[in-house]
């Protein structure tokens, strides 16, 4: 279903004049209509489609596709089953299927419709990557590691599942190796901002503070209101020794995040460091006067009288 949408209706066109029930050319037509945002006139000519070719499973699926994008997830599914059961070969219907379902917080279908993928095609690099995916959600860290090595081992420039493996070493603790595939990632994609923000908390997690900041700070650059990296380069400054430059990077952190509690109690803890304690009480005073009875702050608050 990619192309030049244009190109395809003018292949269409002449194939429907004279044979205005030809599956093919009304599947082709109804894809190239939803591509220009023609959404009603495109379901109804895959449909006309299935019409006369009930066991269409590329219109099926197509027509899965075009729902799945609407938002209409049940229709979505419906269709992407029809396919299935239409043509039990047809790999894209399982994959299409998989991914719907995984977005869906479905990982026990994924899974199934993932290995069913591999099954077809076991070079699917995207269904490696999809069922590592379903592993990982479901806590099985060593089989989303070895999904995500087969998807790699067919498609090296995968850099989602690149970044996802490094996520999978820093949970099993295998910081170095995570450090690799971020880096990996990065050669890659240098504005994979995921992989970016990743890589900062694995190197903050192993004590490498300035090179932690550098990370956060390239998230910044492109994303300026991630206050979860803005309060990490805080962190980082005070870790450092840097406490001066901490104190400002956590006050620019509540700048982008008003109702971030863990920064106003980083920052109160700060505080405490710097021999402050009326400061941080001020701090904590200040977030509960506009977020009474958050408990993360109420219990620092106690900490700060002590």
């Amino acid at each position: 279903s990619q192309g030049n949408p244009h190109q395809a209706f003018e292949i269409c066109r002449p194939i429907l004049i004279a044979d205005p029930n030809n599956p093919v050319a009304l599947n082709l037509a109804g894809v190239a209509a939803f591509q220009v945002g023609l959404t009603e006139e495109a379901i109804d000519l895959v449909e006309t489609a299935l019409f006369y070719a009930p066991d269409y499973a590329e219109a099926h699926t197509n027509l899965g596709n075009m729902f799945a994008q609407l938002n209409r997830f049940e229709d979505a599914e419906i269709s992407y089953e029809n396919a299935m059961q239409s043509d039990p070969n047809y790999s894209e219907a399982f994959f299409n299927f998989g991914s719907l379902m995984e977005t869906n917080g479905n990982q026990g279908k994924a899974l199934i419709a993932f290995e069913k993928v591999l099954k077809i095609n076991p070079e699917h690099a995207a269904a490696w990557h999809g069922l590592g995916n379903s592993y990982k959600s479901l806590q099985q860290l060593i089989r989303a590691k070895h999904a995500y090595k087969k998807a790699l081992e067919m498609d090296p420039s995968l850099v989602k599942a690149r970044t996802n493996l490094a996520a999978v070493f820093h949970e099993l603790r295998e910081f170095d190796l995570a450090i690799e595939q971020c880096e990996k990632a990065l050669e890659l994609s240098s504005d994979l901002v995921e992989a970016r923000y990743n890589l900062g908390t694995i190197l903050q997690e192993v004590g490498r503070h300035t090179e932690a900041i550098e990370a956060y700070e390239k998230v910044l650059l492109a994303q300026p209101t991630n206050a979860a990296a803005a309060m990490n380069v805080a962190f980082g400054l005070q870790q450092i020794g840097h406490l001066d430059e901490a104190v400002d990077a956590f006050l620019k952190t509540i700048e982008i995040d008003s109702g971030f509690a863990k920064a106003f109690v980083n920052l109160a803890d700060l505080k405490l460091q710097l021999g402050d304690p009326r400061g941080a009480l001020s701090v904590c005073d200040g977030f509960l006067d506009r977020h009474p009875g958050n408990t993360s702050v109420l219990a620092f608050r106690v900490v700060v009288l002590n």
